[in-house]
């Protein structure tokens, strides 16, 4: 199911600043089976326009169409999407406890599902990594990455169309990424999911992304494949700040000085050190759209 946003603007009340833009007219684009990564330091929008295709905050203009082509299901500035498009999109806060009401794990998950709904909130509950024993434990009990687990499982269980994802591996350890990204990645593929993921911990996602969005003040600063991110950080620095780690390392590898002009230098080997596998180069575009 395609997913299609046109020229969405939103306005949001900022303390001490009055109204502000969150999103100044943006459009975007998600195929079925297609990951977007979304990049962008805090209050860029990244969170505004992941809840504006979700029909979570009403824009005051443009319109967000979900469908084959991305637009049997319309909403525009002022509605409320159709309650057979909310049930088509599973949305993960970057706060847990805001999509979290049940008193245990497994009433949460289950609620509104029925009489299999027991069955099916496990299924789901196991699929996130959380351990048994923790089910029906009072949800004030867990941790915040057990939280999380339990809220991926809350979205895992309705089988959504469309992923829309805000910073899903904060709070969760090593084990819990890992489970996190076999889901996405299960979905996007096996189901032909469209997946948006807005992070500022980009190196998981970078691998897995067709296109690249960053973000800057309501508005794209860059829209590209994931390898052509690091040769426009090149270009424009203020993209360097949302490049994961080793790619901010290549950017300050290549601008270092040789010892010995015409002769190896420390800069360069390490370089080479980066290139010299796939755990350390950028992703190539050909691969992530697999």
């Amino acid at each position: 199911m395609m997913l299609r946003a046109r020229d969405l603007r939103v306005v949001r009340r900022a303390p001490g600043r009055g109204e502000v833009a969150a999103l100044c007219g943006v459009s975007v684009s998600v195929a079925a089976g297609e990951l977007v990564a979304v990049l962008g330091a805090p209050g860029s929008g990244k969170t505004t326009l992941l809840e504006a295709l979700a029909g979570l905050v009403a824009p005051e203009a443009g319109e967000v169409a979900l469908g084959k082509d991305g637009s049997h299901l319309c909403w525009g500035a002022g509605e409320a999407p159709p309650a057979s498009a909310r049930r088509r999109i599973g949305f993960l806060f970057q706060e847990p406890e805001r999509q979290l009401f049940g008193a245990t794990a497994a009433e949460d998950v289950g609620w509104g599902l029925g009489s299999a709904g027991g069955d099916l909130a496990r299924n789901a509950l196991a699929r996130a990594g959380l351990a048994p024993d923790l089910w029906e434990a009072p949800l004030a009990s867990l941790s915040r990455g057990e939280r999380r687990r339990v809220a991926l499982a809350g979205v895992l269980v309705r089988e959504p169309r469309v992923l829309l994802l805000d910073e899903p591996a904060v709070g969760l350890d090593p084990a819990g990424q890992a489970l996190l990204w076999q889901e996405v990645d299960r979905y996007r593929t096996q189901r032909g999911a469209a997946v948006v993921v807005a992070t500022h911990r980009p190196d998981e996602v970078l691998a897995r992304a067709a296109r690249v969005l960053c973000l800057d003040a309501g508005r794209f600063a860059f829209q590209g494949a994931p390898d052509e991110l690091l040769p426009a950080a090149r270009r424009d620095p203020s993209l360097a700040g949302l490049l994961p780690a080793r790619w901010r390392l290549r950017l300050a590898l290549a601008a270092a000085p040789d010892e010995a002009p015409g002769g190896p230098s420390w800069a360069r080997a390490a370089l080479a050190w980066l290139d010299s596998g796939p755990d350390h180069s950028p992703p190539s575009s050909a691969a992530n759209r697999s």
